[in-house]
């Protein structure tokens, strides 16, 4: 910055600049001549003469004119000059004298000019270096202040992602038993499936925000692996099935052996945003999900309202809706982030997006993943029905032994009633203190994992919990872990854990006996 400014300066008093130095060259060149003449037309006695030393310093004084500095001017001219100056003034022998005399005298006010410019270039380069000095610093604390704020926001969607995610599993863990109920009449029946919908936006919006605030904090770590796309798309397929179902069309995922490289989570997330855009712009027909292994691309299809080229790169803006834009609540279409989100986890992917799309003929995206080899000791998952495979998970689970620790007194009473009246034996405790005392006491009991809350009273996480329980037990115990921060995956004792699970809250009592089940019987 300093030569910036430096070069800046230079360059607005460079006129100036041009004709001092011409000027001053000039005069010394004249000066220097009338010296030399003067020198042959009369004797001289070597060194002593004045007109030989005044052609040596005259010399000096033009080399060091070349540097352009302040002081070499006013010192080495000024003090050179005025000495010749005044001997030819005072005893001028002829016309060729006095020349010189006068020649001089124009030169020490060039020179002084010339001085006076450098004098004052130097006053606007330090001044400059001043400034950018200031404001180097003043954009040093802005930048230590939005980091700050930056980390203060981040802390605050931790935390508020996990005291918000809690009411939320409750809610869900009440209506999905109220629903199960024989004893309801039509219309509450019609009010609690309402409640279960409003329910599903909260999240939803909730997820979205959080996803956002997640990705812009630049705290994701990408890991990239072969990723078996056989389980991510049983996981799109359960997750977003009863969306389609509710809305009377259909989802489609094609079933494939194929493994590609990426982050699972982060893929799983770019899949699921756009699966859900897909679903929600549909009204008939339904979406169609597949690997295609000649474009090393996964294909999403739907036969909804399609999207006019001149919209395609609008799409992608946070809040942006097709056709909402008063933003009204009852189109069901959502709040305009998931589009949004899918590009900046692209970007952080490095990941090829292509949309084809045209209005009134549906919507194709293509996510390029290259293809990858299946790791060793790989697991297929049954691609049963819904009902049928809900079914044998309930018969596979009867009898299962877990232990439960959750700190909310009311979330781990709801998660050991439903479990337990799906006949799982539950030792539910309260915290990391307790499940130390319990296992130490209870030297004999097996269990058959463990099902821990992330984050637990006492400065204490689940993972911790789980590390000291598997190094106890000298076994390794399968982990599942309930959080509803946002943030865990980072941890670097999960590495420690496998086989485990993270499991963002809320989650229904099926998709938590699925991840159980993997846990389980990973083969």
């Amino acid at each position: 910055m300093p030569q910036l400014a430096s070069t800046t300066t230079n360059l607005i008093e460079l006129p100036n600049y041009m004709g001092l130095a011409l000027l001053i060259s000039v005069a010394q060149s004249l000066a220097v001549a009338g010296i030399g003449m003067r020198t042959l037309a009369t004797s001289y006695d070597g060194l002593n003469s004045p007109s030989v030393l005044g052609m040596i310093l005259f010399y000096m004084g033009l080399v060091l004119n070349v540097f352009m500095c302040p002081a070499s001017i006013l010192i080495a001219n000024l003090t050179l000059i005025i000495p010749l100056l005044l001997f030819f003034a005072y005893q001028p022998q002829d016309a060729g004298d006095v020349a010189i005399a006068v020649f001089l005298l124009l030169l020490i006010i060039a020179v002084l000019s010339f001085a006076q410019l450098q004098r004052q270039a130097f006053i606007n380069q330090i001044e400059q270096k001043i400034q950018l000095e200031k404001l180097s610093q003043a954009l040093n604390l802005a930048k230590e202040q939005a980091e700050q704020a930056n980390l203060a926001k981040s802390y605050f969607f931790t935390s508020a992602s996990h005291d918000a995610r809690q009411p939320l599993q409750a809610i869900s863990l009440l209506s999905e038993s109220l629903l199960r109920s024989t004893q309801l009449v039509a219309h509450d029946r019609q009010v609690i499936e309402k409640i279960v919908g409003n329910l599903h936006s909260i999240r939803n919006l909730f997820n979205r925000v959080l996803d956002i605030s997640h990705i812009e904090s630049g705290k994701i770590q990408v890991n990239s692996q072969a990723i078996n796309l056989a389980h991510t798309f049983h996981t799109l397929a359960t997750q977003y099935g009863e969306m389609a179902t509710h809305k009377n069309i259909w989802l489609h995922v094609k079933p494939t052996h194929a493994f590609v490289s990426h982050d699972a989570e982060l893929l799983l997330r770019i899949l699921g945003n756009l699966i859900h855009n897909a679903i929600q712009y549909t009204e008939h027909g339904g979406v169609w999900v597949a690997y295609r292994p000649q474009r090393e691309c996964i294909e999403i299809r739907d036969s909804g309202i399609g999207i006019d080229t001149v919209e395609h790169s609008r799409i992608f803006q946070d809040f942006y809706q097709l056709n909402n834009s008063e933003r009204n609540r009852d189109t069901g279409k959502g709040v305009g982030l998931g589009l949004s989100i899918v590009q900046r986890l692209a970007a952080l992917t490095d990941t090829r997006i292509q949309l084809v799309s045209a209005l009134g003929k549906g919507t194709i995206f293509r996510i390029y993943c290259k293809k990858a080899d299946a790791p060793p000791n790989t697991y297929t998952i049954a691609t049963l029905p819904q009902a049928q495979l809900q079914r044998n998970l309930y018969a596979a689970l009867r009898g299962t032994r877990l232990l439960y620790v959750e700190d909310d007194a009311e979330l781990r009473e709801l998660f050991s009633h439903e479990l337990q009246s799906l006949g799982i034996q539950m030792v539910s405790l309260a915290n990391f203190a307790a499940l130390q005392s319990y296992i130490k006491t209870h030297p004999n009991e097996k269990f058959d994992a463990l099902l821990t809350d992330y984050r637990l009273p006492e400065a204490q996480t689940g993972t911790i919990a789980a590390v000291w329980l598997r190094h106890y037990l000298q076994q390794p115990l399968p982990v599942l872990i309930l959080t509803g921060d946002t943030q865990v995956h980072a941890e670097s004792l999960l590495a420690q854990l496998q086989p485990y699970c993270l499991v963002q809250k809320p989650i229904k009592i099926n998709n938590l006996l699925e991840k159980i089940y993997l846990l389980l019987y990973p083969k």
